[in-house]
């Protein structure tokens, strides 16, 4: 175009001098037809660059150049040979015909080139009617006399519009020439290019618009930014489009790409969620999932650090809806994409092309591959060449089981700023899912609470496991025979569900097994390497423990029931559980076998089976382990079958002796003794109700049959076996042999293996065996072959007594014959008299179990004489006379406590902290009714009726009681066969003491306000003795709060509580014993009363002694104090002579009045010239010193003999406690402790 544009399409008109003014419009109509300018100039534009595509197709070759909108709309440049030939074109566009007026701006803009090179040519291009004249001459190249005077004219007028120009050489006749005229149509310029494109460049497709546009863009491009454009470039913008269709209509990426879009505008409630379906963006709009917080933001901080972020995790552990919750949460700074297929490295380019193309966009696209697969598989060189093409503005976000991840994560040291994150469901989330399921009303009738799932799975942490649990819904068993047919049908598949098959039902059953035993048992031979075999299949089935030897264990129980149910549809589970038994280790069978019970149906040939199995790997010793699992899983089974008998007597606080009575082995033929505990709690408290229930639960509940359960086809073939060896073929493990022997014989009496063991060859090789081997053979053999045994003993009772002495480390063991008692004589090796007693029991017991044919069993400690002592009658317990009825009873132990163990087992909380919670509740209570109590006392000292309040106390104590009697231990407490379990020190007696304590109190409280004696002194002695084992229950609990890291401030709280309470209501009870009821009484009086009467009896005891002792130096207390139910009242002499023993009767003596006041003991603590305490005392009782006084003051030498002495104490800090002074303890050295005890 010419560069006066703005007269490129006017008209030719003649002006006028004066200006016509336009007629207004009267019509918008009118209005927009006359406001045409833009689209006339669009017009003149359009045929601009119609026309230079057209010029370029036509006349390009390897020596054209066309500059576009250079000096003229186009500039055509042609070298050949050492010239180049230049031409500037214009072009004019009109819709009306046009004269020679209209060319004079043309001729000024072609003269202005034309005077500064006079070799350059000029061509006008044009679309309009030529009117007839001088224009029409011209062009036609027709110039008579009088066009020619007219165009002289029009440069003669142009020359004198620009004086400026070099007009020195013109040449009207020279420029002439130079000039060329073109008219070229509009309409035909589109069909004459593509007549050029099909021409030049083979264009035989329908899509010759394409490269029409393509060419048409192109030119646009150049006029725009005033550039040139030559046939190399032509040739290579034609190609570039034919690369283009080449790809298709699109871009093929578009079909393997979805946008995701988080759209809650319909109205589809779809929950399938809750079922275990995958998580769609609808439901996460829906706020359908559980928010997992911690987890999103380390993916989202993730995510903004790195460029792949990789969610790993097994099966169902939520790894699609959290990578879709985090995208949800980004989506107002990233455009969040799927991509569904990536499996062609031919394709990939396609993809980031896409995606490059989004970038331009100004788009920052987070890319979800979700479930990482086949399908999915070259996302690692994608990624490699997004961080190459894109390098920014792009995230990938990648989720992926265990298995797959390890298939198909390539090599991910080519991926730049990789972090993977691992899932794992925590507390929080578990009790969030729950309340979010009980919404939904999606729970299993069941399941009432949250924490017993948690519990099976918080060790593992595992999502869909956990859901299962609370739901059991299908998804899990569908998503197990998903991926197990998937691994079926790959090159390894076989061998993998061989695997599984063992790793997981040994997982049902609780065991590990060993990698080693495992991989040596696999029957399908392969070329691939096990240990990658194993890794592939790693985290997503099962996980490896590493110890001293490497196991294998299942991922969780739940997963690993859903795969042996999928793999044995058409698999016998008997062949898999011998395979497992084959390979397990020692310490894993008696778990093993605890639970075959469940599974196997074939019992005879099994068993047989196995039973050979088992001599081959591991003999006698796998023996014994397998008949305690399979002892213990066969109580189980009868426990199941009786569980509401079991959880009656639970109810009604006798689960523990119903449980023992329904033993068989609480019964000893061989000496027609059987133990009755119900019985004879029954006859002493003939019209207890509960006794009586009891009693009566126990004689309708079934009793077991062996004959009928697994564990009888076990012994049986056990007992085949074992039949063929004598007993010292097994010397090499003969404690398992005698175990073994023993427990088949009381399981019937015809798996009775005492005729295959000699008396005389185990005496002969006595000293190759233990003492509880001798022991256990000797017993046995008692009761499975009486008559040889009674002849063998009478033969060498002697020899038998003589080897006793020794093995006991005793001094004499000899026997009365008239009596029919054997005694034992020892010097004990502990000072302790608890561990002193156990010496003699444990002595009695082995020599009865050796020797049965005794009526009582004797055992004294033989001490030596300590000058120390010599004036003391301490106390033996280490003298034992028991008759063989309680010795016997102790022999059945093992089989008696694996049976309570594993019923007892069945009453556990499900976590420590339902333990706890449940634990918290009681105390809550016991401080509500201990307050109650105290409003009752009030409201009785008032002479007022308890009504409502005594209703809330029975009320409350029905509910505390019910809570005491039942059981419910601690996690794990009493499982069979588990592995060392970590119990706190005292949970196991939890019950005992301030439970007990307050059990007794609230049952007595009734009969203290109805002032009754002996229950009121129960009461009382009750009310301290929770007092004094209150420290005791809380340093229980704040061992179990400390390590389970929770409730340590309620735990806190409760204890303050406790104590504040207790004392409150021992100062009303106090109070209450003392005195009447009476209407004037006010409740805010106790507590100074009380605290008068401490301090009086603090300063009563003072002035009773001091007004006895002048001479002797003594520091009274300001407090006593308790222990246990006993009263203290310490003090401290001051330097007396520890050897001089009459001061001390003398100091005895004198404190004698202390008995006429309410204390039980006088603690004396020492107290030397240096003012420190010794570390030893005095304790004495007041009886003792009344009755002291009493045979001084009759000088009756015979009742002094008969005085209990006082006895040696450790003074303690609750002592010094006492006192108004801090004094320092003294570290005693030996002479220091000759002379105390003189």
């Amino acid at each position: 175009m010419a560069k006066n544009k703005g007269n490129k399409n006017k008209g030719n008109k003649n002006k006028e001098n004066k200006k016509k003014i336009s007629p207004p419009k009267t019509t918008i109509k009118e209005l927009e037809d006359s406001r045409n300018g833009g689209q006339i100039a669009l017009v003149g534009f359009t045929y601009q660059f119609l026309y230079s595509c057209f010029l370029i197709l036509s006349h390009s070759d390897k020596s054209t150049t066309f500059h576009l909108e250079g000096i003229e709309d186009i500039d055509h440049y042609k070298c050949e040979m050492e010239t180049d030939i230049v031409n500037h074109i214009q072009l004019k566009y009109s819709t009306k015909k046009q004269d020679a007026s209209f060319l004079k701006d043309v001729l000024k803009n072609f003269l202005e080139a034309y005077l500064l090179d006079k070799t350059h040519n000029f061509t006008l291009v044009y679309d309009f009617d030529v009117a007839k004249g001088n224009m029409s001459k011209l062009f036609g190249k027709k110039l008579d006399v009088s066009s020619t005077k007219y165009w002289k004219g029009i440069i003669e007028q142009i020359k004198k519009e620009n004086p400026l120009w070099n007009w020195e050489d013109f040449s009207f006749d020279d420029f002439i020439p130079k000039l060329s005229f073109e008219r070229k149509e509009k309409s035909k310029l589109s069909n004459e290019i593509e007549k050029l494109l099909i021409e030049k460049y083979d264009i035989t497709t329908d899509n010759i618009l394409l490269f029409v546009n393509g060419i048409e863009m192109c030119c646009l491009k150049k006029m725009e930014s005033r550039e040139s454009i030559n046939k190399s470039e032509l040739d290579n913008l034609i190609q570039n489009i034919k690369d283009d269709i080449s790809k298709g209509i699109q871009n093929p990426a578009h079909k393997w790409i979805k946008k995701l879009k988080f759209d809650a505008s319909y109205s589809n409630q779809d929950l399938s969620y809750y079922e275990g379906k995958k998580a769609t963006p609808h439901d996460i709009v829906l706020g359908l999932p559980v928010r997992r917080t911690e987890l999103e933001d380390e993916i989202e901080k993730s995510i903004q650090e790195n460029r792949v972020t990789v969610i790993k995790a097994s099966s169902g552990q939520g790894k699609t809806t959290i990578a879709l919750q985090v995208a949800y949460e980004l989506q107002s700074e990233y455009k969040i994409y799927q991509l569904l297929w990536c499996n062609d490295s031919k394709e990939l380019d396609n993809i980031v092309q896409y995606f490059k193309s989004r970038v331009k966009l100004g788009e920052k696209p987070l890319i979800i591959i979700d479930n990482l697969d086949m399908q999915l598989a070259e996302w690692n060189r994608l990624a490699q060449l997004l961080q190459d093409e894109i390098s920014y503005h792009y995230k990938l976000l990648i989720t992926t089981r265990e298995d797959d991840w390890y298939n198909y994560c390539g090599d991910l040291s080519n991926v730049k700023a990789l972090q993977i994150v691992k899932l794992s469901l925590n507390e929080k989330e578990a009790q969030s899912i729950y309340e979010v399921l009980h919404k939904a009303n999606k729970l299993h009738h069941s399941i009432s609470d949250w924490r017993k799932s948690w519990s099976k799975v918080a060790d593992k942490k595992l999502l869909i496991e956990y859901v299962y649990l609370l739901t059991h819904g299908e998804m899990i068993a569908e998503r197990i025979e998903n991926q197990i047919s998937r691994i079926s049908s790959t090159a390894t598949g076989k061998i993998k569900c061989e695997i599984l098959r063992k790793v997981c039902f040994a997982d049902v059953c609780g065991i590990k097994i060993p990698i080693k035993k495992l991989v040596m048992s696999l029957s399908e031979q392969t070329t691939y390497d096990y240990g990658e075999i194993l890794k592939s299949i790693e985290n997503e089935f099962l996980i490896r423990v590493n110890k001293t030897e490497k196991y294998v264990e299942g991922l969780h129980p739940v997963r690993s029931q859903h795969i042996v149910d999928k793999l044995h549809e058409f698999t016998d589970i008997d062949d898999t559980i011998v395979q497992v038994v084959g390979i397990s280790d020692s310490t894993y069978l008696a778990k093993l076998f605890y639970n075959i019970p469940n599974f196997v149906v074939n019992k005879i040939e099994f068993y047989s089976e196995v039973v050979n199995v088992l001599w081959k790997n591991g003999g006698i010793l796998s023996y014994r382990l397998a008949l305690q699992g399979l002892f213990s899983g066969t109580v189980m089974q009868y426990y199941n079958t009786n569980k509401a008998f079991f959880d009656k007597a639970n109810e009604h606080g006798g689960l523990f002796l119903i449980s023992t009575e329904a033993s068989p082995f609480i019964k000893f033929n061989e000496f027609d003794l059987s133990l009755q505990t119900l019985d004879e709690m029954r006859k002493i408290s003939p019209s207890d109700t509960n006794i009586n229930y009891l009693c009566t639960l126990r004689d309708t509940m079934p009793k077991i049959a062996f004959s009928e359960t697994a564990l009888y086809y076990y012994c049986e073939e056990v007992f085949t076996k074992l039949e063929q060896y004598e007993f010292d073929k097994f010397s090499k493990d003969i404690s398992s042999y005698t175990l073994v022997a023993y427990w088949l014989l009381n399981i019937d009496l015809k798996f009775n293996l005492t005729h295959k063991i000699s008396l005389d060859r185990l005496w002969e090789k006595k000293a190759e065996y233990s003492l509880d081997v001798v022991s256990g053979i000797m017993y046995t053999c008692f009761c499975g072959n009486k008559e040889n045994y009674l002849i063998f003993v009478e033969n060498n009772l002697d020899q038998i007594l003589e080897y006793l002495k020794i093995s006991t480390q005793s001094l004499k063991v000899y026997h009365n014959k008239e009596k029919k008692e054997i005694h034992v004589e020892y010097i004990p090796l502990e000072s302790d008299g608890k561990k002193v007693n156990d010496e003699s029991v444990n002595r009695l017991k082995t020599i009865c179990k050796t020797l049965p044919i005794f009526d009582t069993y004797c055992a004294d400690s033989i001490k030596p004489a300590i000058d120390a002592f010599s004036g003391y009658n301490i106390p033996d317990s280490a003298h034992k006379a028991m008759p063989i009825r309680n010795l016997i009873i102790m022999f059945h132990q093992d089989l008696v406590s694996l049976w309570n163990k594993t019923v007892m087992s069945n009453y556990e909380s499900d976590s420590v902290f339902e333990w706890l919670e449940y634990w918290f509740t009681i105390r809550k209570d016991i401080i509500k009714i201990i307050k109650i109590s105290e409003a009752c006392t009030y409201k009785l000292l008032e002479g007022r009726a308890l009504g409502r309040l005594g209703e809330e106390f029975d009320n409350l104590r029905s509910e505390i009681i019910k809570k005491l009697i039942i059981e419910f231990n601690y996690p794990k407490q009493d499982r069979p066969f588990e592995e060392d379990i970590n119990i706190p020190e005292g949970v196991r007696d939890i019950k005992s003491k301030y439970f007990r304590d307050v059990q007794n109190l609230i049952n007595q409280a009734v009969g203290f306000w109805k002032r009754d004696p002996e229950q009121s002194r129960l009461a009382i002695i009750n009310l301290i003795s929770a007092k004094a084992t209150l420290s005791e229950m809380h340093k229980i609990f704040m061992n179990v709060v400390v390590e389970q890291e929770r409730l340590k401030q309620e735990h806190l709280y409760l204890c303050n509580e406790e104590e504040k309470m207790l004392e409150n209501l021992l100062s009303a009870f106090e109070y209450y014993k003392e005195h009447q009821p009476n209407k004037k009484f006010n409740k805010y009086t106790v507590k100074p009363w009380y605290s008068r009467m401490n301090k009086q009896r603090i300063e009563n005891a003072k002035e009773l002694i001091n007004g006895e002792i002048e001479d002797v130096p003594i520091v009274y207390p300001v407090k006593d104090y308790y222990e246990g139910i006993l009263r203290r009242y310490p003090i401290i002499i001051y330097d007396i002579d520890l050897e001089d023993l009459e001061s001390l009767l003398k100091i005895l003596y004198l404190c004698a009045p202390l008995a006429d006041l309410t204390y039980d003991y006088l603690v004396i603590a020492y107290m030397n010239q240096d003012h420190k305490i010794l570390p030893n005392g005095l304790k004495v009782s007041t009886r003792t010193l009344k009755e002291l006084r009493t045979a001084l003051d009759n000088e009756d030498l015979e009742a002094m003999e008969q005085i209990t002495p006082p006895f040696p104490i450790e003074i303690t800090m609750k002592d010094l406690a006492c006192f108004d002074s801090s004094y320092e303890m003294k570290v005693l050295k030996v002479q220091d402790l000759r002379g105390l005890m003189r």
